[in-house]
């Protein structure tokens, strides 16, 4: 998540000759603007500090763009005027900013009967340090902030300076706040740092659609997939192509922090249909919309109330203002529809609207109500979004849908070869990259810039070197959030279900889920069925035969880093035990079903089996339990490193299970392994190996399983008295 700090410049002098009244109205003023600007970007307030404040982006719901939000509200609040200064003869106030990003510990702090939702760690530290460091009127950010959104605001580096409180100094950047154009237009400045890989179906596939609209037959493609499975990169190599081509393109795109204002995404398409420059620069747009307004066509003047109001152009006259909210939004899109129709008179029109799951509801209503006006025109219509997304448009006879899938293990080999290049040193880094990523191509990105950025690659894009040995893979920021904003949104129940998933692993059945929330089956089915529906579960194939009926595996090898790095140790321990005892009753139970099962003729060859699975499950769970590293139900190979995402915290040891707590941590899964090695601790070595003891397994001659009970009575004691 990230730490928004602000602070008024030399309140003190500025407040020196008011009297306690005067005082108040001018803090208060200038608060509530700080305030409006959080909010608007959705971000939380947690702290009121007299002549400042402390801001969180990220929390309490996970956000994909977190810092890409601080960086907006900061440039809101520097930008502001603050109301009724000029009037009383008052200074407007000066302001100084700092923002970080990375691991925090966040719920409700209180004491002496006050609380307020706050945060704590190393990352508010730091962003308290750099708002303190600003100049009056800047915004400093950290690299850990300039790597999230580098592509997106205007940045220049100030340099390694030394902050007071860390042995060493940290690299720093100042955000730009008389330029922003690139949080409106993301595409014009992403970088490319490889070719578009295993794409070239659906490029086939876009150009057809395109042959047919130019017949005059309105066509609309739906481009559906995963975060980070290539579809903005697509989209934006393909419009890039059909520009250079000649051809008509307007491409917009709808933002999650601008998702609860109203026509916000309607507004920016339409900018995108009239052309405007994509600045924030006062005399830029007003030059821009000066040029435009001269030259207004004549036909077009009975949609200029609705334009201005969407875009500011000039105050709404009175007949716009007596105008009720459906009569508005019917005159909005018909001022869409007659701006698309002028598009067209030049040719066949491209219209893209790129995460359009992401757009405010009135935005998405004037969307859908506008497709089907469309038939007749040579347009083409290319949205995207991800699954779970619900449109109304499925069943026209115009609209068809295309899955981007991940790419194959060729391909992704490929992209790996392109970022990191050939040289001998990185051969073993290519494949473990192409394992973590799974098909994902934005995954890889991110993973080869962590690698960069700890200095394990040297060198530029194609052509790394391997400078030193590569140590724990960390999970990235960026793909965390994107994650955990996923994971976020589920219900209470679904998360805590999930949460015990990321302990036991794939697959995931849900009687050991149900045994391990105390749940009836079929409403863990259901929870389960919502993490499929979020994109974070999926079900196997149902022709295996290795797999279990019930069972899901995690969608992608990442989701589970990322939710297991989430928990806070105590919540690990609870799911730890838990898991053992689900097991542990799991393998009784089979035990009981073996020995009154088949004969020993048919036992020999299928009994034995059964009894080495259940051995294998409760060694497992003893495992889990006892902290023996290697076991298959503990933390597997692709789970690696940190996750600079929250955990969570169960205040209410009671509730434990039963939701995901009230407090989170931004961390990694090393203290998944620490608290392993913790309980192997309590649960003692053993003599012959010094690793931790577990319980003996013994096969009956009829194939059943029996427990040693003493020593597994012992060990679960130490699961209740462990650390």
């Amino acid at each position: 998540m990230s730490v928004l700090f602000v602070d008024v410049c030399d309140s003190t002098a500025l407040l020196q000759d008011a009297d306690p009244e005067e005082s108040r109205n001018y803090l208060g003023r200038t608060l509530d603007l700080l305030a409006d600007a959080v909010e608007t970007f959705g971000g939380t307030v947690s702290q009121l500090l007299g002549d400042g404040l402390v801001a969180l982006f990220g929390a309490p719901l996970a956000q994909e763009d977190h810092a890409l939000r601080a960086c907006m509200a900061a440039l809101k609040m520097q930008r502001a005027i603050i109301p009724g200064n000029e009037a009383q003869g008052a200074a407007s106030p000066t302001l100084r900013i700092g923002i970080n990003s990375g691991e925090v510990l966040v719920g409700i702090v209180g004491q002496y009967q006050w609380s307020h939702y706050g945060a704590d760690g190393q990352t508010i530290h730091i962003a308290s340090r750099l708002e303190k460091l600003a100049s009056p009127g800047g915004i400093l950010i950290s690299a850990a902030t300039q790597r999230l959104v580098a592509q997106q605001i205007d940045t220049r580096p100030v340099g390694i300076k030394p902050v007071r409180g860390l042995a060493a100094p940290i690299e720093l950047h100042e955000v730009m706040v008389e330029t922003e154009s690139s949080a409106a237009a993301p595409l014009t400045r992403k970088q490319r740092w490889a070719p578009l890989v295993g794409r070239q179906e659906l490029l086939e596939v876009l150009a057809g659609e395109l042959e047919t609209a130019r017949t005059g037959v309105m066509r609309t493609i739906g481009l559906r997939g995963d975060a980070g499975i290539g579809k903005s990169r697509l989209i934006g190599d393909w419009t890039a192509a059909l520009a250079g081509h000649g051809v008509d393109v307007c491409v917009a795109q709808a933002r999650g922090y601008a998702s609860t204002r109203a026509y916000s995404t309607a507004a920016d398409l339409i900018a995108s249909l009239l052309q405007l420059p994509r600045t924030s620069a006062t005399d830029v747009k007003q030059t821009a919309v000066q040029a435009l307004l001269a030259k207004w066509p004549s036909e077009g003047a009975d949609h200029l109330p609705a334009l201005s109001d969407l875009l500011g152009f000039a105050a709404p006259n009175e007949a716009w203002l007596a105008l009720n909210p459906a009569q508005r939004r019917r005159r909005i899109g018909e001022a869409l529809l007659w701006l698309v129709r002028q598009r067209v008179r030049a040719g066949p029109f491209v219209l893209v609207l790129e995460d359009v799951f992401l757009a405010d509801r009135d935005s998405r209503r004037l969307f859908e109500a506008l497709l089907p006006r469309l038939e007749g025109l040579p347009v083409l219509v290319c949205v995207s979004y991800r699954p779970g997304f619900e449109h109304q448009w499925g069943q026209a006879a115009w609209f068809a849908e295309h899955v981007v899938d991940p790419l194959r293990d060729g391909e992704m080999l490929a992209l790996a070869r392109a970022l990191l290049g050939d040289d001998p040193s990185v051969l073993g880094v290519t494949s473990e990259l192409v394992r973590r990523a799974d098909g994902n191509p934005f995954f890889m990105e991110q993973l080869v810039i962590t690698l960069i950025d700890d200095g394990s690659l040297e060198g530029t894009p194609g052509a790394y070197r391997l400078q030193r040995p590569r140590g724990e893979l960390r999970v990235p920021g960026s793909i965390a959030a994107v994650i955990g904003a996923r994971v976020d949104r589920l219900p209470d129940a679904a998360k805590s279900a999930l949460e015990a998933a990321s302990v036991l692993g794939d697959p995931i059945t849900r009687e050991l889920i149900a045994a391990m929330q105390d749940e009836d089956p079929a409403r863990t089915e259901e929870l389960l069925g919502l993490c499929v529906s979020s994109g974070l579960l999926t079900r196997p194939d149902p022709t295996g035969r290795s797999l279990e009926q019930h069972a899901f595996v995690f969608r992608h090898a990442l989701v589970r880093d990322v939710v297991l790095g989430a928990l806070t140790r105590a919540r690990l321990k609870a799911l730890h035990r838990l898991a053992f005892l689900a097991l542990q009753s799991q393998a009784r139970r089979r035990g009981r079903r073996c020995r009154a099962g088949p004969g020993p003729s048919r036992l020999q060859g299928r009994g034995m089996g059964a009894c080495g699975k259940i051995r294998r499950e409760v060694d497992g769970a003893c495992h889990l339990a006892l902290g023996e590293s290697g076991s298959p139900a503990t933390v597997r190979d692709g789970h690696r490193g940190g996750s600079p995402r929250r955990r969570h915290h169960d205040c209410a040891s009671s509730r434990t299970c039963a939701s995901a707590g009230s407090h989170r941590r931004h961390d990694g899964a090393r203290a998944h392994r620490r608290d392993l090695q913790q309980y192997g601790a309590r649960g003692g070595p053993c003599r012959a190996t010094g690793r931790p003891s577990r319980p003996r397994l013994d096969c009956d001659a009829d194939g059943g399983v029996s427990l040693d009970a003493r020593t597994l009575r012992a060990r679960t004691s130490a699961c209740h008295t462990g650390p």
